[in-house]
């Protein structure tokens, strides 16, 4: 069921204030096909930042997701060279014996889409849910921050195109919620 997009809708309440509304629409498989499903997370204290931190956390999510489903299905991961991946296969890193450096490349594919998995559903969950909590910590603010602009860093260094978009857009976005939390923009 993957996801089709996320879209914003803000809303102007007698207040003068604004309320936000996470809409997210997904397919799904139906009796006769694929039908399209809106998914609405609406809470009445929603802030703009809230929302903010939600698109960040899901974009990262969704690359951890990813990255995980290659680790696991299909060849993306693999060296093009297929001698490389025999000898990855046979070849032990100077650490240890007891594993092989192909064995390791997995280990290490599949523990850093967890982290980026975990990072998402944590701050999805917060900003959703206890977002007092979330913008009152300073700590957990610049956890977050830091964990995006190490991304941000490493992606810029080391990887291709596609996540270190992802990343950058996501990092774009949670700075851009730390200065509506700063400004209280509701």
């Amino acid at each position: 069921m993957p996801s089709k997009g996320v879209n914003h809708e803000i809303i102007l309440d007698k207040y003068s204030r604004f309320r936000c509304q996470l809409v997210a629409y997904t397919f799904c498989v139906g009796r006769r096909g694929w039908d399209v499903v809106a998914i609405r997370i609406r809470s009445p204290g929603m802030t703009v930042a809230s929302v903010l931190v939600i698109s960040s956390a899901s974009i990262i999510l969704f690359l951890g997701l990813v990255h995980l489903l290659y680790t696991f299905l299909g060849i993306k991961l693999y060296p093009t060279d297929m001698a490389l991946t025999v000898r990855m296969k046979e070849v032990a890193p100077n650490i240890s014996q007891q594993t092989t450096m192909w064995r390791a490349w997995i280990g290490f594919n599949a523990s850093h889409a967890i982290g980026a998995i975990l990072f998402g559903a944590i701050y999805i969950y917060l900003a959703a849910q206890h977002a007092t909590v979330l913008f009152q910590s300073g700590f957990l603010l610049l956890l977050g921050l830091i964990t995006l602009l190490t991304y941000f860093f490493l992606g810029l260094r080391y990887w291709f195109s596609i996540p270190f978009r992802g990343i950058t857009v996501s990092t774009a976005l949670y700075v851009s919620a730390l200065v509506a939390a700063s400004f209280h923009i509701n």
